[in-house]
């Protein structure tokens, strides 16, 4: 886990960075080229996800399971949108 720093609020957050190699580690191994993964205020996404009933397991296999589909975002922000490959996460 990398160090805290604070946000606009003076709330204390961490970033978690994770290398995901193609042969595998953390995930299985994968036909992907190498990459890097940031997550940020982990403790809130895990509050989210039981309050919508979303078990972490399944929602991390459905990302492994296949490609997920790139989809814009028709907002300002310029961010991007994924979806899984079966359409039961965004």
């Amino acid at each position: 886990m990398s160090r805290p720093y604070e946000n606009a609020y003076g709330l204390s957050t961490f970033i978690l960075r994770e290398k995901f190699p193609a042969s595998g580690g953390v995930i299985p191994p994968h036909s992907l080229a190498d990459f890097d993964f940031e997550a940020y205020e982990l403790d809130t996404f895990h509050k989210l996800l039981n309050i919508y009933g979303i078990n972490a397991d399944s929602l991390r296999q459905q990302i492994c399971d296949g490609e997920l589909k790139e989809i814009v975002n028709p907002s300002s922000s310029g961010s991007l949108l994924y979806l899984t490959s079966n359409s039961t996460y965004l």
